[in-house]
C-alpha cells in the first residue's frame, strides 16, 4: 500500500498544482483568456489543461461508472462542441479547447477522485484556499472600480459567487465563514441583481436545511440577522447616502432601474428569442441555429436565459438532454440532502445557484463560469458514490466496483 500511494503522489501533486495555476489563470483574465477577442497563445494554455485532465481520467479510468446526470450534461457539452466545429468561426481551434475543458473536468475529476478517494479533500483544500484568494482580489477591484464612482454592475463577482458551495466542503469554520464573507462582500458591491439573489436564496437554503437537521424547525436567529440588515440598509437613509456619497453604491437605486427596465432589459430579450424560435423550421428546432445563434439573429450579447439559449443555438437535440440533466440534479441532490450526505448541502447550493443564474442570466455560453460547478459537482458526485461503495462494503463485507 504505501508504495502505490507513493507512486500516486506526483501525479496528484502535478494535477492539483497545474488545475489551481490554470484555474487562477483563467479567472484573473490572463492573456485574455476570458475575452471574447481570442487567440491561439489562450487556446494552446486551455489544450495543456485539457490533455492533463484527460490523460488523468485515462490513467483512472478502468470502466465508466454511470451517473445520469454528469453523462447528460457531458453530452450537451458535446453538441457544443459539434456546433463549434461546423461553425464558420476562424478560431475554432481556441473554442474548441475553452469548452471541452469544463467538459473533460466534470466527467474526468468525477472518474479521478472515485480511484484516489483521498483527493478529493486535498482537491477541496486546494480549490478552497485559491477561492479565497480570488475573492479577495474581486473585492478589491470592485472596491477600487467603485471608488471611481463606476455605477453599472461588475460581472467579475461571478468568478467567485459560483464557489460558494466549496464553503461547505471543507470543515474548517474558519475558512468556511471566510469564504462566505468574503463573497457576501464582492455580490454586495458588485451591484449584480442575479448575483445577490444567487448568494441570499442559497444561505436561505443552508439556514432551512440546518434547522431541520438540528432542531426539526427552522433557525430563527440567523434570519432576524439577515432581517435586521436589510432593515438597517433599507430604513436608515444616512447608510444608504453614505455608500452611494463615498462609493456611488446605490442598491435601491439600481433596484428601481430594474424594475422600470423590465429586469435591465430581460423581458425584451426573451420575447425576441421566443419570437425568432416561433418562426424556426422543423430543422432548426430539432439541431438549432448554430453556435452563437442568439447573437447572431437577434444581435444580444445572449438570451439570458440558457433554457433559451440551449433550445435555439442547439435544438432539441440538446435541449432534452439538458432539462434531464437538471431534474437528475435535482433528484440526486434531494436524496443526498435525505440521507444526510456530507455534501449534500454543497450540492443543494451549486443546484440553486445553477437554477437562479440559468434562469436570469448567462452559464452555458461562457466556458470559463462553468469551469467553477465543474469542479463542484464532480467532487460532490464522487464523494457521494465512494460513501455508498463504503457502505455497501462495511454492510456486505466484500469490494464493490
Amino acid at each position: 500500500m504505501r508504495k502505490e500511494s507513493w507512486k500516486r503522489i506526483p501525479i496528484d501533486i502535478v494535477f492539483l498544482l497545474y488545475v489551481t495555476i490554470a484555474y487562477i489563470a483563467i479567472e484573473t483574465d490572463f492573456a485574455h483568456m476570458r475575452s471574447v477577442a481570442v487567440s491561439y497563445s489562450d487556446g494552446i494554455f486551455y489544450l495543456m489543461l485539457d490533455i492533463i485532465v484527460l490523460f488523468l481520467f485515462i490513467f483512472a479510468t478502468r470502466y465508466f461508472h454511470r451517473n445520469s446526470y454528469i453523462i447528460s450534461i457531458c453530452f450537451v457539452g458535446l453538441v457544443q462542441l459539434i456546433n463549434i466545429t461546423f461553425s464558420s468561426e476562424s478560431t475554432k481551434f481556441v473554442l474548441l479547447c475553452r469548452y471541452v475543458t469544463w467538459v473533460l473536468l466534470v466527467f474526468g475529476l468525477y472518474e479521478w477522485m472515485i480511484k484516489n478517494k483521498k483527493s478529493t479533500n486535498h482537491i477541496t483544500n486546494t480549490f478552497t484556499y485559491a477561492l479565497i484568494g480570488l475573492s479577495i482580489l474581486v473585492v478589491y477591484q470592485e472596491i477600487i472600480a467603485r471608488s471611481n464612482f463606476v455605477s453599472v454592475g461588475i460581472n467579475t463577482v461571478y468568478w467567485v459567487e459560483l464557489g460558494l458551495p466549496v464553503a461547505y466542503l471543507t470543515e474548517n469554520k474558519k475558512k468556511r465563514y471566510s469564504l462566505i464573507g468574503l463573497i457576501g462582500i464582492a455580490v454586495f458591491v458588485s451591484l449584480k441583481s442575479t448575483a445577490m439573489i444567487a448568494f441570499v436564496i442559497p444561505i436561505l437554503f443552508v439556514i432551512l436545511i440546518n434547522g431541520y437537521k438540528k432542531n426539526g424547525h427552522l433557525s430563527k436567529g440567523l434570519f432576524v440577522i439577515i432581517v435586521l440588515c436589510l432593515l438597517i440598509y433599507v430604513i436608515i437613509p444616512d447608510f444608504e447616502q453614505m455608500l452611494q456619497k463615498e462609493f456611488g453604491l446605490s442598491w435601491i437605486t439600481k433596484i428601481n432601474n430594474s424594475l422600470e427596465s423590465g429586469g435591465s432589459g430581460r423581458t425584451e430579450i426573451w420575447k425576441t428569442v421566443i419570437s425568432y424560435q416561433s418562426d424556426s423550421t422543423i430543422g432548426q428546432w430539432l439541431f438549432g441555429h448554430g453556435y452563437g445563434g442568439v447573437i447572431t439573429y437577434t444581435g444580444r450579447l445572449s438570451a439570458h436565459n440558457d433554457c433559451f439559449e440551449v433550445l435555439f443555438d442547439y435544438g432539441l437535440v440538446a435541449f432534452i438532454p439538458y432539462i434531464y440533466a437538471f431534474f437528475c440534479l435535482i433528484k440526486s441532490t434531494m436524496v443526498m440532502i435525505r440521507k444526510k450526505s456530507r455534501v449534500g448541502i454543497a450540492m443543494g447550493i451549486s443546484l440553486v445557484q445553477f437554477t437562479i443564474i440559468s434562469l436570469f442570466s448567462h452559464l452555458i455560453i461562457y466556458p470559463w463560469l462553468l469551469l467553477t460547478p465543474s469542479i463542484i459537482w464532480a467532487a460532490c458526485f464522487a464523494e457521494n458514490y465512494n460513501s455508498k461503495n463504503n457502505s455497501f462494503v462495511k454492510a456486505n463485507g466484500v469490494k464493490c466496483e
